[in-house]
């Protein structure tokens, strides 16, 4: 139902979904521009937009999560949901540290991977590029990790996996600044997850108190290392007492 004001005119809410900023020529019709976060509303700022802002942040459903049990009682299972290009290539590489750690350890990730490949264009040399992350899964994939792969899944079946987990290691990287509100570590409260991640862009001001943050340069050993390191404690002793205090 559209908001109204005086003399009947319509409201015009706009909502931010991420960076991407072409103002479209309708956008001077907009009254208010809704951000996910502080740190989002700032930053449209620092790109042009001169009008009114609100700041409403995302959520998620938490009927979706009424299942779930203690994290102790879980697999030893790391959780990557979504997009590769987000840092898989360096959780693969952390993979062989965790179980050398954890033996029982197992990483599932959840995403259309295949088709990802199917669709890879030119290489990039980046390590989050489409190649590079194909080459180390294939790789992954031959060298005895413990790692399994599923299809994009519907929100109900995604929640059930969710839910399976300890640990989130997922963004681990990010493409672009301000790129998003990162919903997936509001959802991983709700299913009882500890999310291990690089705190940047506005993931520190609105989710910091539920994740672990990782603080190496990507793309170096000691940030492979690192993720192994906090993702072995998520899973041995966070996983245990879900309500001790960050790492420091």
């Amino acid at each position: 139902v559209p908001l109204k004001r005086a003399l009947d005119a319509p409201l015009v809410l706009v909502q931010q979904l991420n960076d991407l900023w072409v103002p479209p020529v309708w956008l001077e019709s907009v009254d208010v521009l809704v951000s996910p976060s502080r740190v989002h509303a700032d930053y449209m700022r620092v790109l042009g937009w001169q009008g009114k802002q609100g700041v409403v942040h995302n959520g998620v459903d938490i009927r979706l999560y009424q299942a779930r049990i203690p994290p102790r009682e879980r697999p030893m299972r790391v959780g990557y949901w979504s997009s590769p290009d987000r840092g898989l290539s360096y959780l693969l590489k952390a993979g062989p540290l965790v179980q050398r750690a954890v033996p029982t350890a197992e990483l599932r990730v959840n995403y259309a991977i295949d088709r990802l490949f199917a669709s890879i264009g030119a290489p990039s040399p980046c390590d989050t590029s489409p190649l590079h992350v194909r080459d180390s899964v294939l790789a992954a994939r031959g060298s005895g990790l413990n790692i399994s792969f599923t299809e994009s899944l519907p929100r109900p079946a995604m929640a059930q996996e969710q839910m399976s987990c300890r640990v989130l290691a997922y963004p681990l990287v990010s493409v672009t600044f301000v790129e998003g509100y990162w919903t997936v570590y509001a959802e991983a409260a709700a299913a009882g997850v500890l999310p291990i991640t690089r705190t940047v862009d506005a993931v520190a001001d609105v989710h910091g108190k539920v994740c672990w943050s990782l603080d190496k340069r990507p793309g170096t050993p000691e940030f492979v290392e690192e993720i192994a390191e906090k993702t072995v404690k998520g899973l041995l002793g966070w996983s245990e007492n879900p309500t001790s205090p960050s790492l420091a």
